[in-house]
């Protein structure tokens, strides 16, 4: 299993819809999220300073890509020989799970497309949900849910959490 291309391939989503949907937030949302984005992609806990001309730089890198992505699609994820549609996500979780790797993907604020890539860290059946909890986050969106519910599937999202506890 490709894990760099499977990542590539959500990253992708994840900037479209950035892209698309980022002048929904208020700018005060905005830069919020854009530092905890930049946190999770530098793999920095919620106690720790951010230095302002690193993330300064990254911002604008950040409006620079979303400019180039302003009118593209959402793309395939490829596993192995597999291609999937970037919502099929009991699909995708067919092929990840066993991995330990959780893929989440649906629709949040403002009808936003979200997604996520995750370790998973544990998986549990109650009632008849499923219940994934996710571990350390690979990659994700600017939106950014402690938990989510589709069908079925509840995702817990344990570095969410952490920065709400935080």
């Amino acid at each position: 299993m490709d894990l760099e291309g499977i990542i590539e391939a959500v990253k992708y989503n994840c900037n479209v819809s950035d892209a698309r949907y980022w002048g929904f937030f208020s700018i005060c949302g905005l830069l919020m999220r854009l530092r905890e984005l930049y946190r999770s992609e530098h793999s920095l806990k919620p106690w720790e300073a951010i230095p302002r001309e690193e993330i300064s730089r990254w911002i604008e890198e950040r409006e620079k890509l979303w400019q180039e992505l302003e009118g593209a699609t959402l793309g395939p994820i490829r596993i192995d020989d597999e291609i999937f549609e970037p919502f099929s996500v009991e699909e995708i979780n067919e092929r990840l799970n066993p991995a330990g790797l959780l893929y989440g993907g649906g629709y949040g604020r403002f009808n936003k497309p979200s997604f996520f890539l995750a370790r998973l860290r544990a998986f549990d059946e109650i009632y008849d949900y499923h219940v994934y909890h996710a571990g350390e986050e690979f990659c994700r969106d600017l939106l950014a849910p402690a938990a989510m519910l589709q069908g079925r599937c509840i995702f817990i999202r344990e570095e969410q959490i952490r920065v709400l506890l935080w």
